[in-house]
């Protein structure tokens, strides 16, 4: 049974009544919780397993990935579409094969956008990517770098 019922009309006083949702008070669904944005199990598999692998790769993807995201927003400021695409193509692929899944979908869009040359959505999808792009950070930070 659902938890809100709509209360469209009143026959029996032939008034109508409001269409919004009567809340019975049960409480609703939990939402769900954001997925992890690191596959840490692509992670180890492309460090092969060895720990001090995986450090130097984490490291190696930080500092291209910032640098990466800097040139992404510079390329936004200045409304070049095929560095866009060129940028977010490049962050997107290193990203994926070392397991950063979180970023990967906004910069495929922000890929498809800078090809097609669109523009009404990036800012959005770039904000996106800023915030994925962090939780990744914090997340190696967490559990990769703490060692």
């Amino acid at each position: 049974m659902s938890a809100t019922l709509s209360v469209v009309s009143s026959h029996r006083h032939n008034q109508s009544l409001p269409a919004e949702p009567l809340t019975l008070g049960w409480p609703s669904a939990p939402s769900t919780p954001e997925a992890e944005p690191v596959d840490m199990a692509r992670l180890r598999d492309v460090a092969d397993d060895d720990p001090a692998g995986m450090r130097d790769l984490v490291d190696m993807y930080l500092a291209e990935s910032v640098e990466l995201m800097d040139s992404l927003r510079c390329a936004m400021r200045t409304g070049l579409p095929r560095e866009v695409e060129r940028v977010a193509h490049k962050l997107g692929g290193s990203s994926a094969t070392c397991g950063m899944n979180g970023i990967v979908a906004p910069l495929r869009e922000l890929e498809r956008s800078g090809k097609a040359g669109q523009w009404p959505e990036n800012e959005q999808l770039l904000q996106e990517a800023t915030r994925q792009h962090e939780r990744i950070c914090a997340y190696l930070a967490a559990h990769v770098l703490k060692n």
